[in-house]
């Protein structure tokens, strides 16, 4: 068997396999993150939930396989959900820094033709409304915390609205088990040392192999069980795969760090 066979033939897509494994897990945790003076839980089963009511909600507004979504924000239990709901629907993840000036957010939006945005906190959602006027062909601007007043031009969707309660994970795992390995399943931008950035196509197949690669020697770690703190940005290639894909494969609990000035006593709590 070649290494696609082998690749291909337990998980076709990165969201097939993430919703598989909710199905197999559901009452297991996924993620934790610090929210409201505490550290919340993100079980598998409500990841998948949400995945569905995402997938739900972006097909609403019109997004369709092969449409550019770009994704700006910071470690968080949505970046995930986002992340697969897009991949989920046939689309294309745009992971972009959340450290991007205005004219390199609008750099991104022009270069990779993003239909729709998904962000995070207001003060970044105000950047990417800005760099978005610059730019024709944006639909909407989904704001998972809260709308700025320069998204008045854009159509605006806080992330609660654009959830769809009724999606079912179930219908939504049969249909993402027949996406095929080779459909593009995010672009990743260089950080532009060499020049303008430039969006780097990434198939489910080469994440998958990366994934399938790296897990025979891991395995031999015993990791299933144990935590994973996640501080690079998930907009880098190699979080996006590792954190975001390949350790949660494994069974671990992805933990959101709280930031660099934290990692410390992070590492002594997890």
């Amino acid at each position: 068997m070649d290494q696609e066979s082998r690749v291909t033939a337990e998980w076709q897509s990165l969201p097939a396999m993430m919703l598989r494994l909710a199905a197999t897990w559901p009452n297991r945790v996924l993620a934790r993150h610090w929210q409201g003076g505490a550290w919340r839980e993100t079980l598998w089963g409500d990841f998948a939930v949400q995945v569905a009511q995402a997938a739900a909600g972006l097909r609403a507004l019109g997004v369709m396989p092969g449409d550019r979504v770009m994704l700006v924000s910071e470690n968080r239990p949505e970046f995930m959900i986002a992340d697969n709901a897009i991949m989920a629907i046939g689309a294309i993840t745009v992971p972009t820094y959340t450290t991007n000036t205005l004219a390199d957010h609008a750099h991104v939006l022009r270069d990779c033709g993003a239909r729709v945005v998904i962000v995070s906190q207001r003060a970044l959602a105000e950047r990417v409304s800005q760099a978005a006027a610059e730019v024709a062909g944006l639909d909407a601007l989904i704001c998972m915390d809260a709308a700025p007043p320069s998204a008045a031009a854009t159509r605006a969707v806080l992330w609660s609205q654009l959830l769809v309660p009724e999606a079912d994970p179930a219908m939504l795992l049969a249909e993402v088990e027949h996406i095929p390995a080779g459909r593009l399943a995010c672009l990743i931008y260089t950080s532009g040392t060499g020049g303008s950035p430039k969006g780097v196509m990434l198939p489910h197949r080469a994440m998958l192999s990366n994934a399938a690669g790296a897990t025979p020697l891991l395995s031999r770690l015993q990791l299933d069980g144990e935590r994973y703190l996640s501080f690079l940005p998930m907009s880098h290639s190699y979080e996006h795969t590792v954190g975001g894909f390949l350790l949660p494969k494994m069974g671990m609990e992805v933990v959101f760090s709280r930031g660099a000035d934290r990692i410390s006593a992070e590492m002594a709590q997890f």
